[in-house]
């Protein structure tokens, strides 16, 4: 889950630096569907921290046992808020 008021944004360059690869790595990637799907902000490419780091965790498996999973604050309350969403509309 996007965690809009918490992630940080990368945009192309920045993406590259983080995973230490040129530009044309990072399209080649994009091309081949092995990295995920940017979203679009002002009309420009993105990708969150939260969406890098579940797609690093996921390309190595091993890190699944050091990672502790966090729950974005504020989850109970928008799902609770969403429960009552849904029964107020039936």
């Amino acid at each position: 889950m996007i965690d809009t008021a918490k992630d940080k944004l990368f945009n192309q360059k920045a993406l590259c630096e983080l995973l230490n690869i040129k530009r044309s790595t990072l399209l080649k990637k994009r091309k081949e569907g092995l990295l995920p799907s940017p979203i679009k902000i002002m009309g420009q490419d993105m990708w969150p921290s939260s969406m890098i780091n579940r797609w690093i965790i996921e390309q190595n498996p091993a890190l699944l046992n050091q990672v502790k999973p966090i729950e974005p604050a504020g989850l109970d309350k928008a799902l609770a808020a969403r429960q009552a969403h849904k029964e107020q509309t039936v």
